[in-house]
């Protein structure tokens, strides 16, 4: 989506420590009314991909990582033209990521993490005798923040749709994660 369609308003910044830009906390509201479908060509390619997804789970552990290569691949081009100024903009502001290539490998190994992710539903739901170990590190950090009182943000990095597997290795290790996002997801 574009600028266009919503409008953002600045409600907190609190200067960092660690990094050298301060962390900024923005409120978004949506400009126009929402258009809800029942169902949408991404709907359909989605539950597609989800079905190929759940088959290619029977397969040995060893074909899984070429599936979501190949997977990921067939619609690239379209993906690219559609999302990747938007992508490279945010990279760019956000991690002041200038290089065209870091960019597009960045890119290319986000769309690939979106097809592993369908993989690793499919796993989970229909092979979970075979699902992949998820190592958490940090662990013991966290559960320091959390002793002292306050609670605690884990920022998972967004560009790489880490969540389920984020998730999982959270809840793995004992703590109970809650997400926050954006009300509205795809199927």
């Amino acid at each position: 989506m574009t600028e266009d369609f919503f409008s953002y308003e600045l409600l907190k910044e609190i200067s960092s420590e660690v990094g050298r830009h301060p962390v900024r906390f923005y409120k978004r509201t949506r400009l126009r009314p929402e258009v809800q479908r029942r169902f949408s060509e991404n709907d359909i390619r989605e539950l597609l991909i989800l079905a190929a997804a759940s088959g290619a789970s029977v397969l040995p552990r060893r074909y899984w990582d070429r599936f979501t290569r190949y997977t990921s691949s067939l619609r690239y081009r379209h993906q690219y033209k559609k999302k990747f100024a938007r992508f490279a903009k945010t990279m760019r502001t956000v991690f002041l990521i200038d290089s065209q290539a870091e960019l597009e490998a960045l890119f290319r190994s986000h769309h690939e993490m979106i097809h592993r992710r369908r993989m690793m539903l499919a796993i989970d739901r229909l092979a979970s005798r075979r699902n992949p170990e998820i190592d958490l590190r940090g662990a013991d950090l966290l559960r320091a923040a959390l002793e002292q009182g306050n609670g605690a943000i884990v920022w998972a990095f967004q560009f790489s749709n880490q969540s389920l597997a984020g998730k999982r290795a959270l809840w793995e290790q004992g703590f109970r994660p809650v997400h926050v996002s954006s009300y509205i997801h795809g199927l």
